[in-house]
């Protein structure tokens, strides 16, 4: 199953500050290869 993530008042996933970093940076990767692919 899913693990159940951490909500807020909102509704919101909470991810701590690191867990926020790495998934900034990866989705900067992600986004940097996709730039990379297409020129």
């Amino acid at each position: 199953g899913v693990p159940e993530m951490e909500k807020d008042a909102d509704g919101s996933m909470i991810l701590n500050d690191a867990e926020l970093d790495l998934a900034l940076r990866q989705a900067e990767s992600q986004a940097g290869n996709i730039e990379a692919a297409r020129s």
